[in-house]
């Protein structure tokens, strides 16, 4: 079921039908590296997509690269994670969405049962560079859009948290298993 978009009486009809085949191929590579002196950890994860979309009256391919990237460390009671991906696209029907491309920093103190963080989301994008676009290639009409969300650049979040316990606490003993036989004699059985 994919979208089908043909023209009658000179008006447009966007519906979904049943269409040939809709295939999807992607090879994806992901490195890892760490912990680094137990503190650096870093991962790396790129592929490529191949899209085939066969409808009844269209036939569309597409290519996309992606990667996302994540460094992390950790020292002590510091912890910082860097993460950074780009805008994985995909082909359905005959509609090309984009995924979100982003990029993240995060710091975090713990001490004992408390934690104070502070996280940016897109703090080197502007305003207008956190987009979605979309196009569709139809042979009776193309479109391209795009959907902003300026809410999403320069985000700045705080977090605070304790973790707490309360109620009764029990005392776990560990006995160690004993499977040692010192009595002699025989076993009796019986009914």
């Amino acid at each position: 079921m994919m979208e089908n978009i043909y023209l009658i009486d000179n008006h447009f009809i966007h519906t979904v039908a049943n269409q040939k085949s809709w295939q999807k191929f992607n090879p994806q590579l992901e490195l890892k590296v760490g912990p680094i002196k137990d503190i650096l950890n870093i991962s790396l994860t790129t592929g490529v997509n191949y899209y085939d979309s066969k409808g009844l009256t269209y036939h569309h391919t597409f290519t996309n690269w992606y990667y996302r990237l994540e460094a992390s460390a950790m020292y002590k009671n510091w912890m910082a994670l860097f993460q950074v991906q780009n805008q994985e696209k995909s082909l359905y029907g005959e509609t090309i969405s984009s995924g979100e491309a982003y990029h993240i920093l995060m710091l975090r103190y713990k001490h004992k049962d408390f934690t104070i963080g502070l996280m940016s989301l897109n703090p080197f994008a502007g305003k207008n560079d956190y987009r979605r676009p979309s196009e569709t290639r139809n042979r009776y009409i193309t479109s391209n859009s795009c959907w902003y969300l300026r809410d999403c650049s320069q985000l700045y979040v705080a977090t605070l948290s304790w973790n707490f316990s309360f109620g009764r606490k029990f005392n776990s003993v560990e006995k160690l298993l004993n499977n040692e036989d010192t009595k002699t004699g025989s076993m009796k059985t019986g009914k």
